[in-house]
C-alpha cells in the first residue's frame, strides 16, 4: 500500500507558539483492495494501520518501556529505510530514506574484484545476518564474512549519515537533547556487526529490537530461542497491541469513529437506565415488604388480643353490639334534629348583611320526630306517616333590600349567592321580587325558598357500615 507523508504547520509569531502536525495519507483504493483480499482469504480485517503506529504500540502503555525518554527505531526494508523518533512513548518524527537492503545488495554485486549476481549478493548479505555461516546459503569462495562486511561499509556509512542528520535535525527543531538510543528492526537487525558499525558512525547506542524482553508473557508461553525469529515478531506484536483510542485505523473514517462513540454512549445510557429501573424496583420491593410486615404484625396483635379475651366472639354478642350502635346513632339523629332550627337561624344571622332586612323566616321540618327505637324494633327504623315518605325540610324567607335604586338587584343577587355557599342551605329559588317606594327611598321586596341540608351526625357512616 502506497502512503504519503505531509506536514502542516503554523508559523510562529510574538503571540503564538509553533505548531507542527504530520499526516499520513493512503489511497482509499489501496485500502479497499487490502480489505477485499483478506475477506476473500477468509480473514476479515478488524483494522489497518501504518507500520510506524505499530512500532509506537510497542512502547505504549501496554508495550515495552525503554530506558530514557527519547529513542528511535531504524527499520531497514528492501527498497528503503524508515527512521522513527519517539518522545515519552509518542511518535514525534518519521523519515524515509532510499538506503535499504537493495542498496546493500547493489554494493556487493558491483564489486569489480569479485562480481556477484543479485541472488548471490543477497545470499552473501543474509549469511552475515546469521549467527553462524552455516545457517545461511553458501557464499562464493572469494567472498568471506570479513570481505562482505568491508564491501557493505560504504552503503552502511551513507545510511548512518542519514540517521545522523535526522537526529541532529530533530534536536535543533525541538530544542531537546540528541537521541542517544536506537533500535534496529528488519532482516538485518540480528547482525551484531552491522548494528555495531552504525552505532560507531553515529556515536549512539544501537540494539536490535526484541519485543519479548519488556512484555509480560502468559504462563507457559516462551519467546523464540533465535534472535532472528524474535526480531521478526516486532511488527506483528505492535499490531496486536493496537488500541481503538490510541492507534489510527485506516478502515474507519472519523465519521465511523463518531458513530462508534455514539453507540458506546448509547449503550452506557441504556445500562444506566437499566440500573436506575433496577434500583427503583428494589426500592418498591423493600417498601412492599415493609407494608406486608406491618400488616402481619397488626394481624398478629389482633389475634393475640382475641386469644387473651375471656368471652368468645359469638353471633349473639355481635347482634347485641350492632343494636347498641344503632341506638347511639338514633340518639345522635334526634339531637341533630332538635338543633337543626337553631343552626339554620344562626346561619341566617351570619349571612344576612345590614342592607337586607328579613320580614319573615318560616322553617318547615317536613316530618314528625323520630320514634324511640327499642331493641326489639331496631331493624325496623322509622315508618312514614300515612304510608308516604316525609317531605324534606324547607325554609321560606321574605324581606326587602335597601340602598340606591340601581344597586338593589345586584345586592339581592349577592345575598342569594352568599346563601348558596352555606352548607345548610341548598336549592335556593327566588319566588318574587318587586321594587316599591318607601319613605326613605326605593326598596326591593323579595321572597326566597330554600331546602335544608341537614348534616349527618358524627358516627353515622361507621354505624351504617356496621349495620351492613
Amino acid at each position: 500500500m502506497t502512503t504519503r507523508q505531509a506536514g502542516y504547520g503554523i508559523q510562529p509569531n510574538s503571540a503564538l507558539e509553533e505548531t507542527v502536525a504530520t499526516a499520513y495519507i493512503a489511497a482509499r483504493v489501496d485500502i479497499q483492495k487490502a480489505r477485499l483480499a483478506f475477506e476473500q482469504a477468509g480473514y476479515p480485517l478488524a483494522g489497518l494501520t501504518f507500520p510506524v503506529f505499530a512500532a509506537e504500540n510497542l512502547f505504549g502503555p501496554a508495550g515495552a518501556k525503554p530506558a530514557g525518554s527519547s529513542f528511535g527505531i531504524v527499520h531497514i526494508a528492501d527498497d528503503h529505510s524508515r527512521i522513527t523518533l519517539f518522545e515519552r512513548g509518542r511518535l514525534v518524527l518519521t523519515r524515509s530514506v532510499r538506503s535499504g537492503i537493495t542498496t546493500l545488495v547493489d554494493a556487493l554485486s558491483e564489486d569489480p574484484s569479485a562480481p556477484l549476481s543479485p541472488d548471490q549478493a543477497r545470499s552473501a548479505l543474509l549469511s552475515v545476518v546469521s549467527e553462524t555461516d552455516g545457517d545461511a546459503p553458501s557464499v562464493p569462495a572469494p567472498c568471506g564474512r570479513d570481505e562482505v562486511l568491508s564491501l557493505l561499509r560504504p552503503a552502511l556509512q551513507r545510511l548512518a549519515r542519514q540517521v545522523e542528520r535526522t537526529l541532529a535535525f530533530y534536536s535543533v527543531e525541538s530544542q531537546t537533547p540528541r537521541v542517544e538510543h536506537l533500535y534496529v528492526t528488519g532482516v538485518l537487525a540480528p547482525c551484531h556487526d552491522i548494528t555495531a558499525y552504525v552505532a560507531e558512525q553515529i556515536n549512539a547506542t544501537v540494539h536490535p529490537l526484541e519485543p519479548f524482553e519488556q512484555l509480560d508473557l502468559a504462563p507457559g508461553v516462551q519467546a523464540p530461542p533465535e534472535l532472528q525469529e524474535r526480531t521478526a515478531y516486532a511488527l506483528p506484536l505492535g499490531l496486536a497491541l493496537s488500541q481503538w483510542e490510541r492507534t489510527p485505523n485506516l478502515l474507519y473514517t472519523h465519521q465511523d469513529r463518531e458513530k462508534h462513540e455514539y453507540r458506546k454512549r448509547f449503550q452506557k445510557c441504556c445500562f444506566l437506565v437499566f440500573l436506575l429501573l433496577l434500583a427503583a424496583a428494589a426500592a418498591v420491593d423493600h417498601w412492599q415488604r415493609g407494608l406486608a410486615e406491618k400488616r402481619h404484625a397488626y394481624l398478629t396483635s389482633i389475634l393475640s388480643q382475641l386469644a387473651d379475651t375471656d368471652e368468645p366472639i359469638t353471633n349473639d354478642r355481635i347482634e347485641a353490639m350492632l343494636t347498641m350502635a344503632r341506638q347511639e346513632l338514633d340518639t345522635r339523629k334526634r339531637v341533630a334534629k332538635r338543633s337543626l332550627a337553631l343552626a339554620v337561624f344562626a346561619e341566617l344571622s351570619q349571612k344576612t348583611p345590614e342592607h337586607v332586612r328579613l320580614l319573615t323566616a318560616v322553617l318547615d321540618l317536613g316530618h314528625p320526630p323520630l320514634p324511640t327505637t327499642t331493641p326489639g324494633s331496631a331493624a325496623a327504623g322509622p315508618s312514614p306517616a300515612n304510608g308516604k315518605e316525609p317531605a324534606p325540610p324547607t325554609l321560606v324567607l321574605t324581606g326587602y333590600v335597601t340602598g340606591q335604586s340601581e344597586l338593589l338587584e345586584s345586592r339581592l343577587v349577592q345575598y342569594i349567592i352568599g346563601l348558596e355557599n352555606s352548607p345548610l342551605l341548598n336549592q335556593l329559588s327566588l319566588k318574587t321580587s318587586q321594587t316599591e317606594s318607601y319613605t326613605s327611598g326605593d326598596v326591593l321586596y323579595f321572597s326566597l325558598r330554600a331546602g335544608i341540608a341537614a348534616p349527618r351526625p358524627q358516627g353515622d357512616t361507621q354505624s351504617a357500615g356496621a349495620g351492613k
